[in-house]
């Protein structure tokens, strides 16, 4: 669930099937708390389908890495809360595309969901649905040693990673493509590109031209989980879950749900 719209209507990601998305927003509008409802729904859903699931987390910062390290080894399989970190999880998921590339040409098969089938009667696991959450990818993009490294790495997973069983969930503070570093960051241009946009700032002209085009007006977007959503061209006000305004208590509450799944994991 992405959130409701302005007729209380629910909007829902599976409606534009499984997609790269953008999530922006200043500190305290409801980025977090989307992303959090989002992960804990979908880990929670892959429990009840028995459908496998893998995600990666980079978070410079630390404090989503942190909160996820319960279910390391089960539904997380890397937690990075360093540059560097960062630089080795990605460059082992571009050698997993490749991976699962191959095995798209060797079993003659569109998608990975197809591969799985044979996997599974030649006695194989089948590969998982890999999520990666970059987490402030500000932060992360801020050091230019990483940026240039994690350029080719991200682009490459982002243009073609989908038809693979591959998705970013990027979180950030500004709805421009400036987010990502210097003008012409190929990595930053991918991920801004080709994602659905959950935006939660749009105070700038700058960042409304960016995010809705060149007419798209300015808006102050005031309320906590109050945001605006692009997929394609099309752009719908929303209202996102949030868990609770009191920072403390909305931390808390994350924690539980995290603590409920990893106890329906052992």
């Amino acid at each position: 669930l992405l959130g409701i719209d302005t007729e209380g209507k629910p909007v829902q990601k599976c409606a534009f099937g499984l997609q790269d998305l953008l999530i922006v927003g200043k500190k305290g509008s409801g980025k977090s708390s989307l992303l959090h409802s989002m992960l804990i729904y979908q880990m929670l859903w892959s429990i009840k389908s028995a459908t496998p699931e893998a995600y990666y987390i980079s978070d410079v910062n630390g404090a989503t890495a942190m909160k996820y390290s319960l279910l390391q080894g089960k539904f997380v399989r890397a937690v990075a809360s360093s540059h560097l970190e960062s630089i080795r999880m990605l460059e082992y998921l571009a050698s997993e595309l490749k991976e699962r590339v191959a095995l798209l040409k060797n079993y003659k098969c569109q998608h990975i969901t197809s591969v799985n089938k044979h996997l599974i009667k030649d006695g194989k696991p089948a590969k998982p649905i890999v999520f990666i959450v970059l987490e402030e990818v500000g932060a992360l993009f801020s050091d230019k040693a990483t940026r240039e490294r994690l350029g080719s790495l991200i682009a490459g997973i982002v243009t073609t990673g989908r038809k693979y069983g591959m998705f970013f969930y990027s979180v950030g503070t500004f709805a421009t493509k400036g987010m990502f570093g210097p003008t012409g960051n190929n990595a930053g241009k991918a991920l801004f590109e080709e994602s659905t946009k959950v935006s939660f700032h749009l105070d700038s002209q700058r960042d409304a031209m960016t995010f809705g085009g060149s007419n798209f007006p300015a808006e102050k977007l005031a309320n906590v989980g109050d945001a605006l959503l692009r997929h394609g061209s099309a752009v719908q006000r929303i209202h996102t879950p949030v868990f609770d305004t009191d920072f403390a208590k909305n931390d808390a509450m994350i924690d539980r749900y995290i603590a409920y799944i990893a106890s329906k994991l052992q």
